[in-house]
C-alpha cells in the first residue's frame, strides 16, 4: 500500500470532532509505526481541491467527517467527496470512510469511476464518543489494509473485531449500536 491521505473534521464546532480526530490519530500512528508516508487534511484546509485535489499522490484516502447519502461534507457542510465532486482521481484507490450513509450513492458513483476498494457505511453511524470500542471496530479494516491484507481477508477481520467488541460491550444500548453500524458496514 502507498502513501495515505489523512482527512477529518476536528472543527471544536463539530458534533463528534474529538471521535473523529481520535480516528485520525489513530491512522497518523500506524503509519508511522509501519512506514507509510501520509498527508494530513483537517480544517479549515478540508476542502475537495485538497483532498480529491491531492489523490494522484495518495493510494488510500481515509477520510472520518459528517456525510449523508450522496457523500461526505467539512464543518462548513460543503462538498468534500461526493456525487457532486470530481472523483477520478480515486480510480483504483482506497476509499475509507468513517461517515454516515456515504455507501448509498457516492459509493456506487466511485464505482463506477472505478475506485479499487469501499469502506464506508450505508446508513446513520452511531458512536458512543468516548467508548473506544467504536473506534476500534471503525478502524480495524484500514489497519489491515494497510498491514497488507487483502480486500477479503480485512473484511473479514473487521467484522470480527465488530463481532469481538459486540460480545465485550458494557451496556445493551453500545451493544445494538455496534450491531447496527456492522449491519450497515459496506466493505466492497
Amino acid at each position: 500500500m502507498g502513501n495515505v491521505l489523512i482527512a477529518y473534521d476536528n472543527d471544536s464546532q463539530t458534533s463528534l470532532h474529538s471521535f473523529f480526530e481520535s480516528c485520525a490519530d489513530e491512522v497518523k500512528q500506524y503509519c508511522v509505526d509501519n512506514g507509510h508516508q501520509y498527508t494530513n487534511i483537517c480544517p479549515p484546509e478540508l476542502t475537495e481541491q485538497n483532498v480529491v485535489g491531492n489523490m494522484n499522490n495518495h493510494c488510500v484516502c481515509f477520510i472520518a467527517a459528517h456525510g449523508d447519502a450522496n457523500g461526505v461534507y467539512n464543518n462548513n457542510d460543503e462538498d468534500v467527496i461526493t456525487v457532486h465532486t470530481a472523483n477520478y482521481d480515486l480510480a483504483d484507490k482506497v476509499f475509507y470512510a468513517v461517515s454516515c450513509s456515504c455507501g448509498v450513492n457516492l459509493k456506487q458513483e466511485l464505482k463506477r469511476i472505478g475506485l479499487g476498494i469501499f469502506v464506508g457505511y450505508n446508513d446513520v453511524l452511531t458512536i458512543v464518543e468516548f467508548d473506544d470500542s467504536f473506534r476500534e471496530c471503525a478502524m480495524s479494516g484500514l489497519k489491515s489494509l494497510l498491514s497488507g491484507d487483502s480486500k477479503e481477508e480485512a473484511k473479514k477481520k473487521m467484522l470480527a473485531k465488530y463481532d469481538e467488541c459486540i460480545d465485550k460491550a458494557t451496556s445493551p444500548f453500545v451493544q445494538a449500536y455496534l450491531i447496527q453500524n456492522k449491519e450497515c458496514l459496506c466493505f466492497e
